[in-house]
């Protein structure tokens, strides 16, 4: 029987993830090629669907960037609470020259 069978069907070639595979010797051996390449297609259509999900897609990205602002803020906070004094000076002398350039630009343009 199982000649018989081979004789109906043809080898194909390699299998589609580039494998090389034999022609099965037996039915046993075709179930055991047909078993494998059902679960490789399976998991073929999961990773399709996992790609065409666009929902889940962006609500990954956007955990993640979430998760990587949170982590840049909390190192921000911490360095700004360490150097609270020599940052609290910088930022008032970043201010207080910018308003003296400002008003210094408006006189001079409104002359």
């Amino acid at each position: 029987m199982s000649e018989q069978l081979s004789e109906r069907t043809s080898y194909r070639g390699p299998s589609p993830n580039g494998a090389q595979s034999t022609p099965p010797r037996d039915l046993a051996e075709m179930h055991r090629q047909i078993v494998r390449t059902r679960a490789e297609l399976g998991d073929t259509v999961e990773a399709l669907a996992g790609r065409l999900d666009v929902k889940a897609r962006a609500r990954e990205y956007l955990a993640a960037t979430r998760e990587r602002i949170a982590g840049s803020l909390k190192s921000t906070l911490a360095t700004a609470r360490r150097y609270r004094v020599p940052l609290t000076i910088t930022v008032t002398a970043i201010g207080t020259i910018t308003v003296v350039w400002l008003v210094r630009h408006r006189v001079l343009c409104d002359d």
